[in-house]
């Protein structure tokens, strides 16, 4: 976590949760500055205990987890954290993407119309759902730029 604030990584993320995820790491990140030595494992399960920003990053998204919004709870589930086996990232308004995210999407949409190039072995049912998965995908990406504030890199 803090070798995404050290490398300003925060400052590139897009998606629905982005201003989010960027205050919360901007927080972290003044919390828990550099102070010349590096903490032992002890001293940062406390550091971060403390200063925990609830950031989640994973492959295809970086999880900026607010219970309320949270989709991947199960019913009747109580949980203090987002629960990964059920996360809906394309709906999912808790969603923060890193470049490498952004670049896991793009694998899988390659991954897609390759499957796509061979679809006449395919079942027309196998089909739609990847014809369906390619747009749903697209108009995820296309939202997330859309909510990268004006100003910033891509």
């Amino acid at each position: 976590m803090s070798s995404m604030v050290d490398r300003h990584e925060h400052k590139q993320l897009r998606g629905p949760s982005t201003d989010e995820a960027r205050m919360r790491l901007e927080k972290f990140g003044d919390r828990v500055r550099f102070l010349g030595k590096t903490p032992n494992d002890e001293q940062m399960k406390k550091l971060m205990a403390r200063n925990d920003p609830r950031i989640y990053p994973g492959r295809f998204v970086t999880c900026t987890d607010n219970p309320a919004r949270r989709l991947c709870r199960l019913p009747g589930e109580v949980s203090n954290t987002p629960n990964p086996g059920g996360c809906k990232p394309l709906s999912c308004r808790n969603v923060a993407l890193t470049i490498a995210n952004i670049q896991a999407w793009h694998d899988r949409l390659d991954d897609i119309d390759t499957r796509l190039k061979a679809a006449d072995v395919l079942a027309p049912r196998a089909r739609a759902r990847l014809e369906e998965e390619r747009e749903d995908i697209l108009a995820f990406l296309t939202r997330a730029d859309a909510s990268e504030p004006a100003g910033t890199p891509a």
